[in-house]
This record gives structure tokens, C-alpha cells and sequence, in this order.
């Protein structure tokens, strides 16, 4: 039988898988929305995809085991009865439902359904509001341009854009730290993001890109900065907002240069086109 102790770790344990799935489940969901994944998948897309099977299973138990651990029989069934046809299946498992709207993001069904059964218990609602959090700071990040032009700023560098943003997030977020306070630091020297949320450990940074510009050198510069952006554990989750002013290129173009250069699972890519 579990302990309080036990069940206060599980739940703890359920956050942090369910948290990771929605980090690495990002890049995949968004390839298959916009078609950048490969038709043909070679041994990148396998791994990926077995990796998110193998994140989706072990949640899977652990809810599992969490309502069993609460004798919430009646609900554990319902919850395997709903479930355990999305696990039991790795195509099934990896299905991409949505957006709800039209500006919004596919996602997991699985994991979202999976979700879904933890809404009813107050341990859980922390993580919920965190997430409603970071989709609105999502949804302000692919309008950058709507709020520029709002606000009447003629864009000249990163500056302009990322200045405007971060004056209408730190209404919403009050701490957000003036750039300065940055604390990623390497031997030589120490690299300022420049946006920080820290109420829901989310860095945010900019590219300008201009029409007759190789997007691959912008995609490059932001490989540098998430090799470089280590040192401050409040951080976890990474915003790279490129923000294309004359369409040089696709966002299907962005996306496939994001993928070949293998960022980290918590580093995501926005593409805004004006």
C-alpha cells in the first residue's frame, strides 16, 4: 500500500512526464501541421517518434497506478477504458488532433485525453494554470507583428519588435527581468536573452530577417545562443520568434532548417510573417 509520502512523489513524478511530453511533443506536433515531416521517415523520425511512445506509455502507468493508489476504482476503469486503446497502439498513440481554433496549435490526442482525467484533483491545477500561461505567451509571440503595427513602430532592428513584446508581457508577467539580469554565463562570457518570464521559466529571443537573407544563418545564430544559454536553472522552456519582414522564405522553409539542426526537445520555433 502507497504511502502519503508515495502518492505526494507520484504526483510529483505525473507533473514532470506529462510537462516533458508537452516540451518534446512540440517540434512533432508542428511537422504535422504544416507537412515538414518526411513521407519516407528515416531513423531520426523513428527515434522521435519512439521516444514520444515511450514518454505517452509511462504516464500512462503512472496515472494508472495514482488512481488505483486513491481507490478510485470506478474511474480507473473509465480512464483504461478511454486510454489503453491510444497506448496499446504506437500510430493511435502518436494521433494529432486539432487546433480547437483557427490560431491555435495541434497536440497529442493521447496525451491530451490523459490530461483530461487529471482535471478533477487540486494537486493538478498549478500545472494547468502554468500551461494556459505559456499558450497565451504563445499566441502574443505569433502576433508580434499585430502588436507591432498597433503600436505604430517602424521596425529598424530586434530591438523595436522584442522592446514592444516584452512591455505587453510584463503587464501580464510583473517580473519579468530587465535584460541585464540575464544569468547564462560561459568562461568568456555571459549571454542576455532577450525576454525572460520567470513565473513560468520561459526565455524568449528574436530574429529579424529581412527579404534576401539565407534563413539558414538565422537559424544557425539561434543553434549558438541554445548552446550557449546554460547556467540559470530557473529556465526551461526556449522561444526562438523569428520575425520575417518582405516573405524571403516559406515558414515550411523555417520550420525544415530548424529540424535539420536537432535542437533540444525545449527549444521551440515561432515564425511570424509580415
Amino acid at each position: 500500500m502507497m504511502t502519503k509520502e508515495d502518492i505526494s512523489a507520484l504526483e510529483r513524478s505525473i507533473k514532470e512526464q506529462s510537462d516533458n511530453i508537452y516540451s518534446i511533443s512540440f517540434n512533432y506536433v508542428m511537422g504535422e501541421m504544416h507537412g515538414t515531416r518526411n513521407e519516407e521517415k528515416d531513423e531520426e523520425d523513428e527515434d522521435e517518434e519512439n521516444k514520444l511512445y515511450y514518454n505517452l506509455q509511462t504516464l500512462y502507468l503512472k496515472i494508472r497506478c495514482y488512481l488505483e493508489a486513491k481507490n478510485l476504482l470506478n474511474y480507473l476503469n473509465a480512464f483504461v477504458e478511454k486510454i489503453a486503446p491510444f497506448i496499446e497502439n504506437k500510430r493511435e498513440a502518436l494521433q494529432v488532433s486539432g487546433p480547437y481554433m483557427s490560431d491555435g496549435d495541434p497536440y497529442l490526442t493521447a496525451w491530451s485525453e490523459m490530461n483530461t482525467f487529471l482535471v478533477p484533483f487540486p494537486v493538478f491545477e498549478d500545472r494547468y494554470k502554468k500551461k494556459k500561461d505559456i499558450s497565451f505567451v504563445e499566441e502574443i509571440l505569433k502576433n508580434s507583428g499585430r502588436l507591432i503595427t498597433h503600436r505604430g513602430v517602424s521596425v529598424k532592428n530586434e530591438a523595436d519588435i522584442y522592446r514592444e513584446v516584452k512591455w505587453f508581457l510584463e503587464i501580464l508577467f510583473p517580473s519579468i527581468r530587465q535584460i541585464e539580469k540575464a544569468r547564462f554565463i560561459r568562461k568568456f562570457k555571459t549571454y542576455h536573452p532577450d525576454i525572460l518570464i520567470p513565473e513560468i521559466k520561459v526565455v524568449i529571443e528574436y530574429k529579424l530577417i529581412r527579404e534576401g537573407r539565407n534563413i539558414d544563418d538565422y537559424v544557425d545564430q539561434v543553434k549558438t545562443d541554445a548552446n550557449n544559454y546554460e547556467g540559470d536553472s530557473e529556465f526551461e522552456i526556449f522561444y526562438a520568434v523569428f520575425f520575417i519582414i518582405g516573405k524571403p522564405v516559406t515558414k515550411k522553409a523555417v520550420l525544415e532548417s530548424w529540424k535539420e539542426r536537432k535542437f533540444p526537445d525545449n527549444w521551440h520555433p515561432i515564425v511570424v510573417m509580415e
